[in-house]
């Protein structure tokens, strides 16, 4: 995406853009969650989540869907569909059991 105005390029497509910046796992959080929930709830239609990887959408909607009331690993298997190397800390955000991966 070098050199591209990403934020103008949505726009002028019609869609609404909104920007949360998530460097990391320590920025998965209850708050940044609720946010990316406040955006989907306003939103008139479908929603296009995107970082650099699937992983920050990813752990953010296990997040959100934890808030939400979703049982954690449900929220969890909601957030596998794009997060890979964040699983293991949102399980432990979720207050799930860790697990062994081969």
């Amino acid at each position: 995406m070098a050199g591209r105005d990403e934020a103008s390029e949505v726009v002028s497509a019609g869609m609404a853009y909104r920007q949360l910046d998530v460097g990391g796992v320590q920025e998965i959080t209850d708050a940044n969650a609720a946010q990316v929930q406040a955006w989907i709830d306003e939103a008139p239609g479908p929603v296009l989540l995107h970082w650099a990887s699937g992983n920050r959408a990813g752990a953010l909607l296990a997040m959100a869907a934890a808030r939400n009331g979703a049982p954690p690993e449900e929220a969890l298997e909601l957030g596998r569909r794009g997060m890979t190397s964040l699983q293991e800390p949102v399980r432990a955000l979720l207050d799930l059991k860790m697990v062994d991966t081969p």
